[in-house]
């Protein structure tokens, strides 16, 4: 859901809810609207859709409106959130009653597909927010709920002694004539509230207590003491040198055109040559831009001298192109190679894996410290608030995230690094953790378990037929 507009509660009267919860929602409203301008700036950037920041010097008006696109911000933020793969949740302890509650919890909710979206929202904006809500059962919703909402469209406040959110705001639909929100749901630590649209400026509260506290996880990119809602990964700088490249590729469409247009001088013309038949001055553009130049003699019958200046080249575009890219790599850590700049030596697989270093860095620090603490979190209060049994419950305190690679190493390399291990520590085959290691899913992991559990089974069944006939045929 994108807007165009603020959203809009000023007069809004909330029928069921107390003043102090009204405030709150008005606050958060606002606090989202203070950050709209930010937020929907980026989403530009990473659509395509900035403006041309024309300088005014070298660009002819008949060019300005050429569209001209560089999809660097899209390439910052989707090569960071493909390399960001969360696979599932492990246990250490849980028996197969958990990781079956686990595994429906996971596949109810999609989170296969929800959970990237919300790694790309969070590196576009700072953060992204995850809900965990009771699920509408009659309309085929699952018992527990876990959603994910981008910043444009969700804020809390921070509570810094807890380190967690104190509050959290989720708009979920807006009229679009009105600006108004039509749907919401506020969330404090005993209470959900349901807040539906009467009608324009009135709405009905309806609130669902629960003992999870504040169901809402907050997931940041980057966060710091000074910004625990974290940074964009579309930085200024980032914008800055979109900017820059997209007027450079520009003056090189310029330059295209001079190639069929090459610059012409005429000595000795007349004036008349270079007016059209109204009087009027012809633009410069247009005569240099010209295929045709037609010049009579003067007045002593004399013909003008014609010539033309040495064609220009776009090197220097392109060396500007090259250079500018080389610094959004700095920026970024992306290789020069992502961003459409080719080397004049191919890169070997390691010289490859060594730039990408410092981005699998960020990405496993991102992992350990923000995403996998809060999306262990949400399951927990899934899994809470999907079953009463004990055991399960006691169980999940074990749970963790499991995330795939960010280097998506080859197979080879991965069997090479599982060999050493293994031969180190025998026992390391038996695990999930060695065969997660090399590359298999969760689903082919258990595939492969139950497939040797059935043929261990068969083994131990032929061993017990084989025995009897044996002692039968002692017997007789």
């Amino acid at each position: 859901m994108t807007r165009s507009k603020p959203v809009s509660i000023s007069k809004a009267i909330f029928a069921g809810l107390d003043s102090d919860d009204t405030a709150l929602v008005r606050h958060l409203v606002e606090k989202v609207n203070s950050k709209r301008h930010r937020n929907e700036l980026r989403r530009r950037y990473y659509d395509g859709l900035n403006m041309l920041k024309d300088l005014g010097i070298s660009i002819p008006p008949q060019l300005r409106s050429v569209e001209v696109v560089a999809g660097w911000p899209t390439k910052a933020v989707d090569a960071m959130s493909r390399r960001t793969i969360l696979e599932g949740f492990d246990t250490t302890q849980g028996g197969q009653e958990l990781k079956s509650l686990v595994g429906q919890i996971w596949e109810d909710n999609r989170l296969d597909a929800e959970a990237p979206a919300a790694h790309t929202s969070a590196l576009m904006h700072s953060c992204a927010f995850g809900f965990v809500t009771q699920g509408d059962q009659a309309a085929s919703e699952p018992r527990a709920l876990i959603t994910a909402q981008s910043a444009e469209n969700a804020t809390g406040d921070w509570d810094r002694r807890r380190r967690c959110l104190a509050n959290g705001l989720s708009i979920i639909d807006v009229d679009a004539k009105t600006g108004q929100p039509s749907l919401m749901n506020l969330y404090t630590p005993n209470r959900v509230a349901v807040i539906r649209a009467v009608r324009p400026g009135l709405y009905d509260v309806e609130p669902i207590d629960h003992t999870m506290g504040v169901p809402v996880e907050l997931l940041p990119f980057r966060a710091s003491l000074e910004r625990p809602f974290g940074r964009s990964r579309i930085t200024r700088a980032v914008m800055y040198l979109t900017d820059a490249m997209v007027r450079t590729m520009l003056r090189t469409e310029v330059g295209a055109e001079f190639y069929n247009a090459p610059q012409r001088y005429a000595l000795g013309a007349d004036e008349d040559a270079f007016v059209d038949k109204d009087g009027n001055p012809i633009p410069a553009w247009t005569v240099m831009l010209g295929r045709l130049l037609t010049l009579s003699r003067d007045e002593d019958g004399n013909l003008p001298q014609v010539g033309q200046f040495a064609q220009q080249t776009m090197q220097p575009n392109i060396e500007q192109q090259r250079s500018l890219a080389m610094m959004y790599s700095g920026e970024t850590s992306l290789p020069a190679g992502s961003l459409g700049i080719i080397q004049d030596n191919p890169e070997s697989a390691d010289a490859i894996r060594a730039r990408n270093e410092d981005l699998g860095m960020e990405i496993e620090h991102w992992q350990k410290s923000a995403l996998g603490p809060a999306w262990r979190r949400l399951m927990l209060r899934a899994v809470a608030m999907s079953t009463d049994s004990p055991a399960a419950l006691a169980e999940a305190r074990s749970l963790r995230s499991v995330w795939g690679s960010w280097s998506a190493p080859s197979e080879v390399s991965r069997a090479q690094a599982s060999l050493a291990r293994v031969q180190a520590v025998p026992r390391l085959a038996e695990t999930d953790v060695e065969l997660s290691r090399m590359g298999y899913t969760p689903e082919e992991i258990e595939s492969m378990r139950a497939q040797w559990a059935r043929e261990t089974s068969r083994a131990n069944l032929t061993a017990i037929l084989e025995s009897a006939r044996g002692q039968s045929a002692a017997a007789a």
